[in-house]
């Protein structure tokens, strides 16, 4: 069987000389976390979560989301470019469409950076550069977390200030990518300065990365509109600049106040896409450069006070953040159009919470929680070419006649602003008793009232006519409780079970040109839906978590159980390519997840991740939905089965000179990224195998280290494109080779 084979296959035969000698008291170095806003030890806290550090990092050349997340059971990571990314935890999904709200917070130490106050959201591609550890929670985090975290909560949390130590980090990177004639790299930098030691450090780290494109675009000049030759080798190359400073003063014993400024612009040339059938493996055909853009802006402020009996924090955070895409469209009318969209959007952010800290059996936590988005959304349709007579041409065709504005400038043929505003604020808390030495209880719940006002217009819109402005307006109350128990067998062995309620606010549509009226007229619809009501979940999960073997072997697992209502999803109009939203109807998930990290001997050392989730549809999707989803029919976006498991051999070559190598397999199963690729049976993506090998030596504060990423060079297809007719793809990096030098003091 398949399975078996792939399994078979992860654990390749290693051999190098003079191990390290055995001792019988190796441990498996323990992680603490912050996920329950408590500092606990990872196998302590009975969550299903999983965390890298630092060192993980480094030696399995993490550098963003698609090279971590895979690795967690129940996760799955849609990477379609800057500003249009999508997580996925235990198939809380209803499509791939960048346009989704997101179901899985992101988080960049204490800041929510998973928001675009728009109708186009996605989380961020933070480098992990100068990182401390990335925590993955799985399942809803409402109570803690809020209501962008029904399916779960991914947290980056950067290396902190340290009052006592001179800290000196700096590493670079070249690679090469198969298909690809450009040279890609990395180069950062980090500093860690105590300016009064014990009381005032800063931190400042820098970075700079260049993917290669390794995507062609073919396209034949179109003389009669004057469109130019947008063919290119490599086209879809990537470049992300970042930097962050951080500064840590203790005041006093008790009183310590940190704070963050941050920065990362992301700028991509062309989606990670080709169209196999219409112009072959790695090459796409565009009449229209297809850019992206990501930018954010972050400032926070954490202030901290440990009394005796409780802690008092407080998190401020401003975040701005902008993304922009160009979408060449000419697969709906057989015309060189395109898209563009803008998005501008302002995140403030204001917690207050206190927890107890005591040996007392009764603990608890509690906080208040404010927030105000505002954004604006500009999309323009445009013409490919480059002259005002042959926009008169294009006019012509599409729409009859052409229509100029002053001094005989083209209009563009849409033209549409959303003005989104989101006033939120919540209290929540949590309470846990200690029944018995064993047996512990928790109660939590977060009461969050929200207010969303959308001012939308058509300016001169040439398919809908006249200006058209008007405002949408929402509001709503919404209790997410949650229930748990934990028993500790021992203090290596606990078990818990939680019943938890998750929650994603509703949001508003933008107003559709009369070019889609044939469309919503096929969905029984006169108008597009003002807005989408919000969707809940209620999760049911039972969980073991063990340290064996002498603290050799971590071992979790995790078996769950998911309701889902009223789903919110995107609809693509299929003949006028725009996009609004509705609620379609019930869905369930239901899935088992297994961790294991084991150290054979002091120099060997392995970790398997597993999962099993099916996500199905409860019953038919409403009509108006646009879904076409049927009872069974199972949820797109996340495949049935992940595998992942990886070897690594530690040794010496000599005195003062280590050096490791590692093997990493992973498995992706099958899935489908709608209910309607699903039914036809067509454009499946996933059920690939990925292998991975890196070796490295440390001479006192040096390293360097090889690596080979998609070693055997698959061809592997992240996503059949949902958006477009024209059966686009987005396919991941081909074989990349390449060396990473670290120098760290």
């Amino acid at each position: 069987m398949r399975r078996t084979r792939i399994i078979a296959s992860i654990l390749p035969a290693l051999y190098f000389v003079q191990p390290l000698p055995l001792n019988a008291q190796t441990y498996l170095e323990e992680i603490t976390v912050t996920a329950t806003k408590r500092s606990e030890s990872l196998q302590d806290v009975p969550l299903a979560i999983s965390a890298i550090a630092t060192d993980t990092m480094e030696k399995r050349g993490l550098a963003e989301f698609n090279d971590y997340l895979p690795m967690i059971p129940g996760v799955a990571f849609q990477d379609r470019g800057a500003g249009r990314n999508k997580i996925v935890i235990r198939g809380i999904s209803s499509g791939a469409d960048p346009a989704e709200t997101p179901t899985v917070a992101t988080y960049f130490g204490e800041v929510l950076v998973s928001v675009l106050p728009t109708t186009q959201q996605s989380s961020p591609n933070i480098k992990l550069f100068d990182i401390e550890r990335v925590e993955v929670l799985r399942g809803p985090q409402g109570t803690l977390y809020g209501a962008g975290s029904m399916g779960g909560t991914v947290r980056i949390l950067p290396a902190q200030p340290d009052l006592y130590e001179h800290e000196v980090l700096a590493q670079a990177s070249l690679n090469t990518t198969a298909h690809s004639k450009q040279l890609g790299s990395d180069f950062g930098g980090a500093v860690n300065i105590p300016l009064i030691e014990g009381k005032l450090a800063v931190r400042a780290a820098a970075y700079h990365y260049l993917d290669a494109g390794f995507v062609d675009n073919a396209v034949t000049p179109i003389p009669e509109f004057d469109v130019p030759n947008f063919s290119k080798k490599d086209v879809n190359e990537v470049t992300v600049t970042g930097m962050r400073v951080s500064a840590k003063l203790q005041a006093t014993e008790r009183l310590a106040l940190t704070t963050m400024v941050f920065y990362q612009d992301t700028e991509a040339d062309a989606l990670q896409e080709h169209n196999p059938v219409q112009a072959g493996k790695f090459v796409q055909k565009r009449y229209a450069q297809e850019k992206l853009g990501d930018r954010m802006k972050i400032a926070n402020i954490d202030i901290s006070y440990d009394a005796d009996m409780f802690n008092f924090f407080s998190t401020t955070s401003y975040l701005e953040r902008s993304t922009k895409q160009t979408r060449d469209i000419f697969g709906f009318f057989g015309i060189p159009a395109a898209l563009l969209d803008n998005q501008n959007g302002n995140f403030f952010s204001q917690e207050f919470r206190m927890s107890s800290q005591s040996e007392s059996p009764f603990q608890w936590i509690g906080g208040v929680y404010y927030s105000l988005e505002e954004g604006k959304m500009r999309q323009n349709g445009h013409f490919s070419g480059t002259t005002v007579d042959a926009e008169r041409r294009f006019q012509n065709l599409l729409l009859g006649a052409p229509v100029l504005g002053p001094n005989d400038d083209p209009f563009p043929w849409v033209r549409s602003v959303t003005r989104p505003e989101t006033e939120q604020i919540a209290a929540f808390g949590e309470i846990s008793y200690a029944i018995t030495q064993r047996l512990t209880a928790t109660v939590g719940g977060r009461m969050m009232k929200y207010n969303q006002t959308v001012d939308r217009s058509h300016e001169a819109s040439l398919l809908e006519g006249d200006a058209v402005e008007d405002s949408v307006m929402m509001s709503e109350k919404t209790f997410t409780p949650k229930f748990h128990f934990k028993y500790a067998q021992n203090d290596d062995i606990s078990y818990y079970t939680q019943a938890a309620k998750g929650f994603r606010i509703g949001g508003t549509n933008q107003r559709l040109p009369s070019l889609c009226d044939a469309d919503l007229a096929n969905l029984g619809l006169s108008a597009a839906p003002e807005s989408t009501e919000s969707d809940s979940i209620w999760s049911y999960e039972a969980g073991a978590k063990a340290r064996l073997a002498d603290g050799r072997v971590t071992l979790n697992t995790a078996a769950f159980k998911i309701d889902w209502r009223d789903i919110q999803t995107n609809i693509v109009m299929p003949t006028c390519g725009f996009q609004t939203a509705s609620n379609a109807g019930k869905a369930s998930s239901k899935g088992v997840e297994v961790e294991l990290i084991a150290a054979l001997t002091d120099d060997w050392s392995i970790d398997l991740s597993a999962s099993w989730i099916n996500a199905v549809l409860e019953e038919d999707t409403i009509p108006e939905s646009g879904l076409e989803g049927r009872k069974g029919d199972r949820l797109p976006g996340l495949p049935k089965y992940n595998l992942h498991g990886g070897i690594q051999y530690d040794f010496a070559l000599r005195d003062h000179i280590d050096a490791f190598v590692r093997s990493d397999a992973s498995y992706v199963g099958g899935y489908y990224n709608s209910f309607t690729n699903a039914r036809l049976g067509s454009g499946e993506s996933g059920d690939y195998i990925l292998f991975d090998f890196r070796a490295g030596i440390t001479v006192a504060s040096w390293s360097i280290e090889a690596f080979v990423k998609n070693a055997f060079d698959k061809t592997v297809i992240l996503l059949s494109d949902p958006e477009f007719p024209d059966g686009r793809e987005t396919v991941g990096r081909p074989r990349t080779i390449g060396v990473t030098a670290r120098y760290r003091m």
